[in-house]
C-alpha cells in the first residue's frame, strides 16, 4: 500500500514523473502532446494555477520547456524546471518575442512560487520513496504479479488532481511501450472517479483517462471505475465503457470506508521493515544550497556572471562579487590628472551585507561567462546576495572603498625640481631626472665665465645636481570621490578546482 505525499505506507517519489518518456511515446506526436498537457496542467492545479492551456502564459511557457527537453531525450526533475523558467532556451513563443510573451520578472515569480513549493517540508515526502514506476507496482521484483493499493484519502485536492494526473500519464506510457494483445495483462481500478472525468470540465486527469478507456484494451490493459452517480462522468467515457453495473450499497460492511493513517501503518509496517532503502536525497532548487549543490536560484534583476575557469577539472563555484570602475586621479601639485580602471572580486558570506569589499582583490585579467561550466557544482549563496535591493547599496560602498583604499603613486624631486607621472616607473623618472640635471650642467660653461666670486656658488650648484645626494619623495594621491564611475558590481561565481582529497584551489586568475 502506497500513501503518495505521506510516509504513513510506502511512500512515492513523483520526481522521475518529468523525465523523458519512451521512445514509443515520442515518435508520436498526439500522445506526447497530450502527456505535455496533462503533466503542465497538474503541476499548475497542484500550485492552484487555473491554467487554459490556450490561454495561460504558464502552461504555454512550461508546455514548451517539456516539449523542448522531451524531444532532446532530457530528463526534467522540479528543480531543473524550475530553472529551465528562468532560462528557458529559447527566445521566441510563437512569433513573440520571450520578454513580451513572458517578462523575467514575472517568470521568476513563477520559479519562485514552484521553488517555495518544493523547498516546504511538507513537500518532502514527494520525493521519498520508490519511482513511479508502472511496471514495478504492477510486478515484484522476480516477476510475481502483485495487487498495489495507492492511497490518497490524505491529500488535499489540489494534490490529489496532481498526483493522479502524473500517475494516469504514467499508465499510458507504460501502455503505449508495450505489444498489443488480447489477453488481460493488468487493471486499474479507481474508487470514486467524481471530479476526474466531469461531462463538462476539462480538469487535467480527463484526457489520460479518456485515452485509457478508449485504447487501453488493445494493450490488454483493463480498466474499473467506480462512482456513486454516473451522470458525473463524461459521455465518452461511458460510452467506451464496455460493461456497466449499477447497484446499491447496503450494510456498513458493505460501504467500508478509507483507512486511516495509522491503520495503513500497521499494514504496511513489515513491508517497510523489508523494503530495502531506494529514496534518494534530491537536490533542493532553493536560494540557498549546500556545498557542491546545485545552482542557486536569484531574480532576473540580480546581475550574474561567471569567472572562466583556468583549465579543466572538477569546479565548484562560489560566490563573489564583482565590482568594476574608472577613476580619476587628480590634484594640483604635484600636477596630476589621470583614470585608471579597476576590476576587483571580493568573496560572499553572511557578513558580506555590513562590509562587503573589505576582502576585495584586483584581478584585471580575468574573462567571464555567462553560463557556468558543464558539471560544476555551486556552493552557499547568502541569503543578501539573492536580492536586487542589495547591489545599488554595494554599489555605493565600492566607491566609499576605492576612495579610501585605492591611490597612485607619484615621484617628486625637490630639488631640481621635477614631478614623475602617474604610472611611471622608477626607471623612466630616473632617466628624466638625470636628463633635467644633465640640462642643468650645461649651464655650468656659462657660470664658469661669471666673476670669481660666483664661483664657490658654482660648486655649491654643481654638488646639488649630484643624483646620490637628490632629494626625491613619493606622494600618494587618492582618486576624486567625484570622478569615480562605477561600471557595475555583479553576483560573480568563482571557480575552484576540487581535488580527490577535497581540498579546492582557484582555478582563476
Amino acid at each position: 500500500m502506497y500513501t503518495p505525499g505521506s510516509t504513513a505506507g510506502l511512500p512515492l517519489s513523483v520526481l522521475s514523473s518529468f523525465s523523458a518518456p519512451p521512445p514509443e511515446l515520442l515518435d508520436d506526436s498526439e500522445a506526447l502532446r497530450d502527456r505535455i498537457q496533462a503533466a503542465v496542467s497538474g503541476l499548475l492545479a497542484l500550485l492552484g494555477i487555473d491554467a487554459d492551456p490556450l490561454r495561460s502564459r504558464e502552461h504555454i511557457l512550461l508546455a514548451n520547456i517539456l516539449h523542448r527537453a522531451w524531444s532532446d531525450e532530457q530528463d526534467l526533475d522540479l528543480g531543473g524546471l524550475i530553472r529551465a523558467i528562468q532560462e528557458p532556451g529559447f527566445d521566441r513563443v510563437g512569433v513573440m518575442d520571450m520578454e513580451s510573451f513572458f517578462p523575467s520578472k514575472a517568470r521568476f515569480e513563477l520559479a519562485m512560487t514552484l521553488n517555495n513549493l518544493l523547498a516546504s517540508p511538507g513537500f518532502a515526502a514527494w520525493m521519498e520513496g520508490e519511482p513511479l514506476d508502472i511496471a514495478n507496482l504492477l510486478h515484484t521484483p522476480t516477476g510475481k504479479p502483485r495487487i498495489a493499493i495507492l492511497s490518497i484519502a490524505h491529500l488535499s485536492d489540489a494534490e490529489r488532481m496532481f498526483f493522479v494526473t502524473l500517475f494516469l500519464n504514467e499508465v499510458v506510457a507504460w501502455m503505449r511501450s508495450q505489444s498489443g494483445t488480447t489477453s488481460l495483462r493488468a487493471l486499474l481500478y479507481m474508487d470514486e472517479v467524481f471530479g476526474y472525468l466531469p461531462p463538462t470540465a476539462n480538469p487535467p486527469s480527463k484526457r489520460p483517462m479518456l485515452t485509457l478507456l478508449k485504447q487501453a484494451r488493445a494493450f490488454g490493459v483493463g480498466v474499473v471505475l467506480a462512482t456513486q452517480n454516473p451522470v458525473d462522468l463524461d459521455y465518452k467515457a461511458l460510452s467506451n465503457a464496455g460493461t456497466w453495473f449499477l447497484g446499491r450499497l447496503q450494510t456498513e460492511r458493505d460501504k467500508g470506508g478509507p483507512l486511516t493513517r495509522r491503520q495503513i501503518r500497521t499494514l504496511t509496517k513489515e513491508r517497510k521493515a523489508a523494503a530495502p532503502a531506494t529514496s534518494r536525497p534530491v537536490a533542493r532548487a532553493t536560494t540557498k544550497t549546500a556545498p557542491g549543490g546545485t545552482r542557486p536560484v536569484v531574480p532576473p534583476q540580480v546581475p550574474e556572471v561567471f569567472v572562466r575557469a583556468n583549465g579543466g577539472g572538477r569546479l565548484v563555484y562560489r560566490p563573489a562579487l564583482l565590482g568594476t570602475a574608472r577613476m580619476q586621479f587628480a590634484r594640483a601639485r604635484p600636477p596630476v590628472d589621470c583614470f585608471e580602471d579597476t576590476t576587483v572580486l571580493s568573496p560572499l558570506s553572511d557578513d558580506s551585507a555590513i562590509a562587503p569589499w573589505d576582502a576585495a582583490e584586483s584581478h584585471p585579467g580575468i574573462e567571464l561567462a555567462n553560463e557556468p561550466e558543464e558539471g560544476a557544482t555551486f556552493g552557499e549563496l547568502p541569503g543578501g546576495a539573492a536580492q536586487a535591493k542589495s547591489y545599488p547599496k554595494w554599489e555605493r560602498a565600492l566607491k566609499t572603498h576605492l576612495y579610501q583604499n585605492r591611490t597612485v603613486s607619484v615621484r617628486v624631486c625637490k630639488k631640481p625640481k621635477l614631478s614623475g607621472k602617474a604610472g611611471e616607473s622608477e626607471r623612466d623618472f630616473t632617466a628624466r631626472l638625470r636628463q633635467s640635471a644633465r640640462e642643468l650642467r650645461e649651464l655650468e660653461e656659462e657660470l664658469e665665465q661669471l666673476e670669481e666670486e660666483f664661483s664657490e656658488a658654482a660648486d655649491a650648484l654643481k654638488d646639488s645636481f649630484d643624483l646620490d645626494l637628490l632629494d626625491v619623495e613619493s606622494v600618494e594621491i587618492r582618486p576624486k570621490k567625484t570622478g569615480i564611475t562605477v561600471g557595475r558590481v555583479a553576483l560573480a561565481w568563482t571557480p575552484w578546482r576540487v581535488a580527490d582529497d577535497g581540498t579546492a584551489e582557484p582555478a582563476f586568475g
